[in-house]
């Protein structure tokens, strides 16, 4: 009893009690004991009675406010005696956190943060759809734009965007290609925003003869104009033609999904306006809900203004209907961005919980070791919750310092990130929303409470549910505590969940590597190229373009280092699709017929980025337009449209316009298949035409392939085409591989992350599993010296330790496995025909994670069978 008052003493005034009242109380009880005689009894009667007196005086200041203040103190207190535990729970929560709060960044920007417009939810889109050819956000044509805008009563303010026409800005330095938008000419009232500078346009300036006026961009004025605010009203040169500059729009105006550099009027010309032209469906159409209105009244009306057209025009609008979506879903609607944003957020919320179960098992452990001074609190008297209560604000601490830890991880790992996403111009401004803003730092401060919730609560009403008699009479040595089967649960949580992110992780790297990777069917090393568009009115004639770009063609032969020249109307990975009919095949209506990749090429095409010809011959310089009309198709496409019969000699006809009016081609030569590298399905069909025989173009690729250092020759690229042209402006040149990284951009930042979270869970895993196994090894160390006074082996007991944890690594692996299983089908569903192989990865992870184990394992097991049984049957 004596020794067991001394504790007492000695533990309540290590909560720092009034000191000098428990003196002054023990004074007086002492001679209180001596006037009764001073017999034991009433020793432990003076005793009891100021053991009381001090729990009395706790409950009398038992305030809120000032046992909070305790409790923290008191917690802090702990937490500096042991300073590695504290490191180790939050530096692990910190990590938890940083990785939530850097994904939520992206998530948050590009998700959820809403339009920078007046009342952004009244702001509208309106989209075409067709389920017959998977069309959920298509454009609406011309035709239907002007009906709609004067049929619909729940929109007002209805206006039309062409959101991609390049300019050529001439004047006050190099030409420059600049993207533009053209808009009706109520759209900036529509959207509800204000110039910084000047104005924007007026009624009317969208009608021909008035439409030479333009809105600058914020960064085109600083960049092109160095912010002169001189610049409204002065004249620049777009396309050749003169312009009037209006205004200037705020640097915080982007539009979303596009990057203009300026808006020019939308004049829709006559033909537009036919009835003929409604296939050709280019504007995306924006409004405002009308006073009333709701987004359900807006979708109804469009869908009955649509099933109209389809009546009245059967032949062109046949399976074609409309939807209403706010501006923010229109921007979010890209369902590759949202899977990947999604699954990694699930990503980032398995580490965290990994590293909540890694806290929680250390303060498991740490509470165990505290357990006998626990009991000895709830045997004077003290209340569950109170104990309760002291352990939390410990935990909250824990989740503070963590959280702060995390919140200044996450600000770096946000720069870090807006660092990788910077491989081409539009994610690199998408990159500019990705910001520790306050809605991250709430997220922080949630997911911070929810982890101290995780890890937290478990542990503190564990070890406060222990009977405190059995921990003190076993010294605190074999308590409840000790047989650690909350400590096993939630380590087999950790490999499980760290099985099922690792392996996921696994199956979306491995299928990115074999769909993007590889042998793309081309040799893009030591290939320039650069873009050349003419949309200048000197350029309107389709001889005087193929005359340019010959004259171009000519001139970059003569460059020293260079070995080959060639023109293409788009990159190999950037063709769009065109029909095509057989013949000696039936004529299908053109909606019906078949697809194919189409590239128009000049004849040095295969020959600068080293294609292959599988059959007959290539490209010659005498295939021009007065010469039969001649393709080239790839092997996917011989195999798939004229299977066993082969290809050459075959004729197809490709159609340039809806009018089908173009010439059979025979099938001349078939090369090996080049691989789209956003085509993650396989290869498609692919056919080639000489540029000359087809229709002219506008907008070709300019190619070099060097025999040194290609970036070399940058400067005569440019050279050639301005020695035709001085005012043609060239888009930057890039080597194909810089075009195919770039393409690959967010596949590489993708897989990055994912690998970095499969790393972070195994390492967590590893850590609560050796942390667990250490413990146990150290609650068992009385008992290992026993079996080994005994006569036990160290071999036994190494095999005894191995042999549990390996049982439980396994079983856990089991169930991560099972939980993964769903994974490859799940994959194949949401990422768009990605070829996902199981079977290595479902071989590989678990051997990878059960070889970590393993060695988490062995390092406690060795320990444990190097005890001394001498000084373990002394071990208190």
């Amino acid at each position: 009893m004596s020794k067991l008052f001394r504790r007492l003493v000695f533990l309540i005034r290590r909560d720092k009690f009034d000191r000098d009242l428990a003196d002054e109380m023990r004074f007086h009880l002492e001679m209180k004991a001596r006037a009764e005689g001073g017999t034991s009894n009433a020793r432990y009667a003076a005793q009891r009675q100021f053991g009381n007196a001090l729990l009395l005086r706790e409950q009398s200041r038992d305030q809120w406010g000032w046992t909070l203040a305790q409790d923290l103190r008191y917690g802090a207190r702990m937490l500096r005696k042991n300073p590695g535990f504290a490191f180790v729970a939050a530096a692990t929560l910190a990590l938890g956190i940083a990785v939530n709060s850097t994904i939520f960044s992206i998530f948050s920007g590009w998700l959820l943060k809403k339009p920078p417009v007046p009342d952004p939810d009244h702001l509208v889109v309106v989209v075409s759809t067709n389920t017959a050819q998977v069309v959920e956000r298509g454009r609406t044509s011309a035709v239907d734009f002007l009906a709609w805008r004067d049929a619909a009563r729940a929109l007002t303010g209805l206006t039309a965007v062409d959101p991609y026409h390049d300019f050529s800005l001439t004047g006050g330095g190099e030409p420059e290609r600049v993207s533009g938008t053209r808009v009706s000419a109520n759209y900036f009232q529509t959207l509800g925003v204000q110039p910084l500078l000047g104005r924007t346009f007026l009624a009317g300036e969208d009608q021909p003869g008035r439409d030479h006026v333009a809105v600058l961009s914020h960064e085109l004025w600083e960049r092109r104009f160095a912010s002169d605010p001189g610049v409204v009203g002065k004249e620049i040169a777009l396309d050749a033609e003169k312009y009037v500059v209006i205004g200037v729009m705020p640097a915080s105006f982007r539009q979303v999904e596009f990057l203009p550099r300026l808006w020019t009027p939308l004049v829709l010309p006559a033909q537009a306006q036919d009835a003929n032209a409604r296939d050709a469906r280019e504007l995306v159409l924006l409004g405002r809900l009308a006073s009333g209105s709701s987004l359900d009244r807006a979708r109804a009306e469009a869908v009955l203004l649509a099933r109209r057209a389809e009546q009245n025009y059967p032949a062109s609008e046949k399976g074609w209907s409309a939807n209403v979506m706010t501006l923010q879903e229109y921007a979010i609607q890209q369902d590759h961005i949202r899977v990947a944003l999604t699954m990694l957020m699930v990503a980032v919320v398995l580490v965290l919980l990994i590293a909540c179960a890694n806290i929680a098992n250390l303060l498991l452990a740490r509470a165990a070791k505290r357990q006998q001074e626990i009991s000895i609190r709830i045997a004077i008297g003290a209340g569950r919750m109170r104990v309760v209560r002291q352990l939390f604000v410990e935990s909250l601490l824990l989740a503070a310092i963590g959280g702060s830890a995390g919140l200044v991880l996450a600000s770096w790992a946000i720069r870090a990130l807006r660092s990788m996403l910077d491989f081409n111009e539009y994610v690199r401004a998408a990159a500019g929303s990705v910001v520790l803003d306050e809605r991250v730092v709430a997220f922080t401060g949630l997911v911070s409470i929810g982890a101290v919730l995780l890890f937290g609560l478990a542990p503190a009403i564990r070890v406060s549910s222990a009977d405190p008699q059995t921990t003190l009479r076993q010294g605190g040595r074999m308590g409840d505590l000790s047989r650690g089967w909350g400590r096993n649960v939630l380590v087999g949580s950790q490999i499980a969940l760290a099985m099922l992110l690792v392996i996921g992780a696994g199956l979306i790297i491995k299928a990115t590597a074999e769909d993007l990777g590889g042998d793309f069917g081309f040799d893009p090393k030591r290939v320039l190229t650069a873009g050349i568009s003419l949309t200048s009115v000197r350029y309107r004639e389709p001889a005087r373009r193929a005359v340019f770009f010959e004259r171009v063609e000519d001139n970059l032969r003569g460059v020293t280092g260079a070995e080959a020249v060639a023109l293409a109307d788009s990159a190999p990975f950037n063709a769009g699709k065109n029909t095509f009919s057989i013949q000696g095949v039936p004529v299908v209506p053109a909606a019906e017929r078949p697809k194919a990749r189409y590239f128009a090429v000049s004849p040095g095409y295969f020959s600068v980025l080293g294609i292959q010809l599988a059959q007959g011959r290539a490209f010659r310089v005498f295939d021009n337009a007065a010469a039969p009309h001649v393709v080239i198709v790839n092997r996917a496409f011989a195999e798939h449209f004229f299977p066993g019969h082969g290809a050459l000699g075959r004729y197809i006809r490709i159609d340039h316009d809806p009018s089908g009016a173009a010439a059979w081609s025979e099938i001349v030569g078939v090369i090996g298949d080049i691989k789209l590298s956003y085509n993650p399905k396989g290869e498609d069909a692919q056919m080639f035409e000489p540029y000359l025989q087809a229709p002219p173009q506008n907008e070709m690729q300019v190619m070099l392939r060097a025999a040194g250092d290609v970036n070399a020759l940058a400067p005569a690229l440019r050279a050639a085409a301005w020695s035709v042209d001085p005012d043609q402006p060239i888009a930057r040149a890039l080597t194909v591989s810089r075009l195919i990284d770039e393409q690959q951009g967010g596949d590489y930042v993708f897989d990055v992350l994912l690998a970095i979270f499969g790393l972070m869970a195994l390492v967590l895993a590893a850590v609560g599993i050796y942390g667990v196994i250490s413990y146990a090894v150290a609650q068992r160390t009385h008992e290992i010296g026993i079996r080994m006074a005994l006569g036990a082996h160290r071999s036994d007991v190494l095999r005894s330790v191995l042999g549990k944890g390996m049982l439980l690594a396994v079983v856990s692996a089991t169930v991560g496995i099972v939980a993964a299983a769903p994974l490859p089908q799940l994959f194949t569903a949401t990422l768009q025909g990605y070829r996902v192989h199981s079977l290595p990865i479902f071989v590989g992870v678990p051997l990878l994670l059960l070889l970590v184990t393993f060695a988490a394992i062995y390092l406690p097991a060795r320990r444990a069978a190097r005890v001394d049984p001498m000084i373990a049957l002394r071990y208190e």
